[in-house]
């Protein structure tokens, strides 16, 4: 995932430029130090990001069973395991629990101590705030893993959180030649993996003698946790498959430092100067003295690094694999087995032009002889240093008579942990900078540098799973110590919402039904009426609109007799999200709010009329059947501005580029988080909202001076103006490319894949999303309705 997604590039861009004047400037007022990482050492690092989703072929449960990695033939050393998944079963329909699982197995009798380990399982979740109920995605960069294995409470600046650090007792066991260890017997608050649920666990494990294979494997959970019975015998290696994430071994445990840096700083720096470093890396060969500089990417496949990375951060690994002997040219007489994944390879396996030989010549995992071509990009090695520990060994020398402090900053989208040690490497702090919709220089460590003294200490990075590689790092000289976090208030959580969880009846429920959700039973709820029951998909209640590319394989709600046997099954337009049985009668809430009810046992169902809202009725507004819910509950919320609410004016006709500005703000008002006045630049459109909104780059006009408010807005421009308000209100938005038939302009091609992503706005059919057709009032309510649900449900 290192993508650059990490870094908002107009900055990245700005930043560079500045750095090039003020480096061209004839006076530095601080020597630049060197910039170069290099391995701790000692120990063995293996990494498993690959496939970050487990699909059916990558389990042991499969017709062709078959691990996801295998390291073979291991001997005495330190080794530290980092595995990431996601579960992504089902094969295009609902997946099913799995389990994901580290086998030890002894070749020769092998004495193994377990130093520390911890499991996390991300789940959504729903808890009450001021007698409301509010939904959150639980920490899916799994800070908490990284603060048991670091032993220290990590700080979520964001207040959402303190991830305190659990303790862990060291075991060491002793298993005889063939035998195996299962980590999961070792890992405390092990579970079950729901479908579509990420998992992430890490382990630091001592083989003191003999030689194992360690093999990472996933099985469909069978009900019974831990349960290894139905393990195979027989089952294939681990391989290497491309897609853009990777797996191996480094010969380095997961830390890099640097040597001491030194600075000299005085009376004469202002607060706020950034102090120089120099960096070098394969476009800098010689050396390149910047102020701001990137780590956790590969220069080669990300083109706004390339003069400012580090690129001696980046650990490289390897995976024997004879997999990849299948990919070697006809012509090829030397073969090798061994993929290495490092910032001088490219991660292809089959056949790819960009290695500059034919077919027949063709050697997989390249070494990339022509850095500059403008192609390379998504053929080099996708590294991130994820779980890599980052240290920034530092000496700064205050010559001045006053106090000063030494600011350490990041400037990234992704999730960041930071912490600083004194010169006995004792932590003093540690915080984690919290995912964000923006790329916002964040201080992530501040140290006192006092007058007149010497301070010698460190600060250690870690970029955490699931986020975008790329940071933009700072030395900063301060006055003021200028760590800010929001602090934490503890959450009462609710699960399930409303009934239990279908596991909590397993033991009544007859073969039909257990086929039907025994793979997935905790995550369903069932609420019971007389003498029927009511099922739906629950396990996504803390934020359903994260799971966009997903949901629409659980939009089913099942109706059950009193022997809990399904009597029907009704499909709906979006998944569900509430469900009751009152006096005999089914009602369904769905993620569009439309209201379903079953009078005869959910063998029909039809769709509720809504009663009258406050100050406004459907009867006196011409609405589409499709937005009428959305419409209502937008209104109660008071997020729909007056000027749409004329009686006058359809929901169903065009909006203007006013009109969708009205709307977004009233929105932003209602959060209380709506930009200032700001001065206006247009000559056609004198009018405080819209140079609001324009004050703070969510809206631009049609020229340098013109607006054009009475303009239809399209669809495209809807897309960025929400794509832009998502990121000002603190949204982070999901870039991957969505399969897009029709043109859409270059400009907006981004924001499109991020409203797609986010399931704020969908296409128009046969995958075209007709970027330039108008946009309709009651349209612009669904996707800020959206936005505005999704911000209540992350409590942003």
């Amino acid at each position: 995932m290192t993508d650059n997604g990490g870094i908002d590039l107009k900055k990245t861009m700005m930043i560079i430029m500045l750095t090039a004047l003020c480096i061209c400037a004839a006076a530095v007022s601080a020597a630049a130090a060197e910039l170069e990482f290099t391995p701790v050492g000692g120990g063995r690092f293996l990494y498993n990001n690959n496939p970050e989703g487990i699909d059916d072929q990558m389990t042991v449960s499969s017709e062709d069973p078959r691990y996801i990695s295998s390291h073979e033939h291991l001997t005495p050393d330190e080794y530290y395991l980092y595995m990431s998944y996601f579960n992504y079963t089902g094969s295009g329909k609902r997946g099913y629990d799995i389990e994901v699982d580290v086998e030890i197995t002894a070749k020769q009798d092998a004495v193994i101590t377990i130093n520390n380990a911890s499991f996390e399982v991300g789940r959504s979740r729903a808890y009450m705030k001021n007698g409301a109920i509010c939904n959150e995605i639980s920490d899916w960069t799994f800070t908490g893993v990284c603060a048991d294995m670091l032993g220290e409470d990590i700080i979520d600046m964001s207040g959402r959180d303190i991830f305190k650090a659990r303790s862990y007792e060291p075991v060491t066991v002793e298993i005889k030649a063939g035998e195996t260890l299962w980590l999961s017997d070792h890992l405390n608050e092990y579970d079950k993996v729901p479908f579509a649920q990420p998992v992430h666990f890490q382990a630091d494990i001592t083989l003191e003698d003999g030689i194992v294979d360690i093999n990472t494997l996933a099985k469909k959970y069978n009900g019974i946790l831990k349960d290894r019975s139905d393990i195979p015998e027989n089952i294939a290696f681990g391989i290497y498959r491309y897609d853009y994430t990777l797996k191996g071994i480094a010969d380095t445990l997961p830390e890099v430092e640097t040597d001491l840096m030194h600075f000299t700083i005085d009376d004469s720096m202002e607060s706020g100067e950034r102090l120089p470093v120099t960096v070098k890396n394969q476009y800098v060969p010689d050396g390149n003295t910047v102020y701001t500089w990137v780590t956790n990417i590969n220069p080669v496949a990300d083109k706004w690094s390339k003069n400012t990375a580090a690129e001696s951060d980046m650990l490289s690994f390897k995976y024997e694999d004879d997999n990849k002997l299948s990919y070697y040219g006809k012509d090829v007489s030397r073969k090798n087995n061994v993929w290495i994944f490092d910032t001088k390879h490219a991660a292809c396996s089959g056949y790819d032009s960009r290695s500059g030989k034919s077919a027949d010549e063709y050697e997989p995992n390249f070494v990339i002889d022509d850095i500059f071509r403008s192609d390379i990009a998504t053929a080099a090695c996708n590294l991130g240093n994820y779980g890599v520990t980052e240290t920034y060994r530092l000496e700064v020398e205050n010559s001045g008579d006053r106090d000063r402090y030494f600011n350490y900053t990041i400037t990234s989208k992704s999730n960041v942990i930071v912490y600083t040690s004194d010169e006995d490497g004792a932590i003093t702090d540690a915080y984690s900078k919290s995912t964000t919709g923006t790329a916002n220089e964040t201080v992530m460590a501040s140290v006192l540098i006092p007058a007149r003294e010497t301070v010698r200490f460190s600060v250690s990075s870690q970029l955490p799973v699931n986020v975008n590689g790329g940071l933009q790092n700072s030395f900063v000289i301060s006055d003021t110590h200028d760590i800010k976090y929001a602090e934490y208030t503890e959450k009462d959580y609710i699960d399930p919402l409303e009934g239990k969880r279908i596991s909590d009846v397993k033991a009544k429920l007859p073969k039909e039904t257990l086929e039907e959700f025994g793979g997935s039973a905790d995550s369903f709820e069932i609420v019971d009426g007389y003498d029927t029951h009511l099922v739906r998909w629950c396990e996504w209640d803390g934020n359903p609109y994260f799971y966009t590319n997903v949901r629409g394989y659980c939009n089913t709600v099942y109706a059950l007799n009193d022997r809990y046997e399904i009597i029907a099954r009704y499909q709906l337009p979006t998944m569900p999200v509430e469900i009751a049985i009152v006096d005999g009668v089914m009602y369904v809430r769905d993620m569009e709010n439309g209201l379903y009810l079953s009078y005869d046992d959910g063998m029909s169902w039809s769709k509720a009329e809504y009663e009258k809202i406050p100050e406004k009725t459907f009867e006196s507004l011409t609405v589409s059947d499709w937005a009428r819910g959305t419409i209502r509950k937008a209104l109660s919320y008071g997020i729909i501005p007056e000027e749409l609410k004329t009686d006058e004016k359809r929901f169903d006709e065009p909006i203007n580029r006013r009109d969708f500005c009205y709307l977004a703000y009233e929105m932003m008002k209602k959060l209380n988080k709506a930009p200032g006045k700001s001065e206006n630049t247009f000559e056609d459109c004198d009018d405080d909202i819209i140079s609001a909104l324009s004050g703070v780059g969510i809206i631009e006009g049609t020229s340098a001076v013109t607006f054009e408010p009475e303009k239809d807005i399209t669809r495209e421009q809807a897309a960025v103006i929400m794509s832009r308000t998502a990121g000002y209100l603190g949204i982070q938005l999901d870039e991957t490319p969505v399969d897009i038939s029709d043109e859409i302009s270059d400009w907006a091609v981004m924001a499109v894949y991020k409203m797609y992503n986010a399931g704020f706005m969908n296409g128009t059919g046969n995958s075209e999303f007709n970027a330039y057709g108008s946009y309709t009032k009651e349209q612009a309510a669904a996707v800020c309705f959206r936005l505005y649900e999704s911000l209540l449900a992350n409590d942003k």
